[in-house]
């Protein structure tokens, strides 16, 4: 056996916490924008995203690893999940009392729901671009020049026929046997969100009352403005709207009745 097929025949697909994401609307603003300032800003602002979550989450930086890759108008973002995680992690399981084998897809989920958050207010308030998406967990290979395996396939495929609409939705299966409304583990808690569907998706409006205001106001903007602008299109006008009903279930839940968007307020 060749040396080159010796490498290759190392490689293995591990088990992953995945998500992946479609830029919605990405191919006509594409064509607007500077490229190359698009390219200078979104691939730091990525990082510091990576960055600014581990902090938050008080994970060690130079353990947690993120791997990415952006190709077009899709990321996927893979957190690997080894055996035994505190050595691999070095997680102090102080932090982490009772963690056991079996909680680790749920750890994760946790984690890529708060990265989830994040990237999706940066493209709304940054660029006026929803994304949909999907949280699994699944086999897979990721290095600097591909990514491959059937978790990738099960990402792109509850993003495209599960999703539907601008949200990034979570495997129904990662979160059974736990509390839906709040899932907690110690410092992380989530709260998936559904509406009429029952579909589990990213809260990513679930912010702190004091910085509320502005970012709904901003929030409502763009809808309103995206409504408008594809009012003949009811395809994609059909997106906005379950975006605007998120928007108004949202500021009926925060007390911000007088931002809901009403019907005739779309001209």
């Amino acid at each position: 056996m060749s040396e080159n097929a010796m490498e290759h025949s190392s490689l293995t697909v591990e088990e992953h916490a995945i998500l992946y994401l479609d830029i919605l609307g990405f191919r006509s603003a594409i064509s607007s924008m500077d490229e190359n300032l698009y390219l200078s800003t979104i691939d730091p602002m990525i990082k510091q995203t990576l960055d600014n979550l581990k902090k938050v989450l008080r994970l060690p930086q130079g353990d947690v690893k993120f791997s990415y890759k952006m190709f077009s108008d899709n990321i996927v973002i893979a957190m690997k999940i080894p055996e035994p995680l505190h050595e691999y992690y070095h997680l102090d399981k102080e932090d982490y009392p009772g963690l056991g084998n079996t909680d680790y897809p749920l750890l994760f989920t946790s984690i890529l729901i708060e990265l989830a958050k994040d990237l999706q207010r940066l493209f709304i308030f940054e660029y006026n671009l929803f994304v949909r998406g999907a949280i699994t967990v699944g086999t897979l290979y990721i290095n600097d020049d591909y990514v491959f395996g059937r978790g990738l396939i099960k990402a792109y495929d509850f993003e495209n026929t599960i999703a539907r609409y601008p949200r990034i939705v979570i495997d129904d299966s990662l979160l059974e046997g736990h509390d839906r409304k709040t899932l907690r583990y110690n410092r992380l808690t989530e709260r998936p969100f559904t509406l009429t569907d029952g579909v589990w998706f990213v809260d990513y409006l679930d912010i702190p009352l004091e910085d509320a205001d502005q970012t709904i106001q901003h929030h409502k903007k763009i809808i309103e403005k995206l409504l408008h602008e594809h009012s003949s299109d009811l395809k994609i006008k059909m997106k906005y709207d379950w975006c605007r009903q998120y928007h108004n279930l949202k500021c009926k839940q925060m007390g911000y009745e007088i931002f809901i968007i009403c019907d005739e307020t779309i001209v």
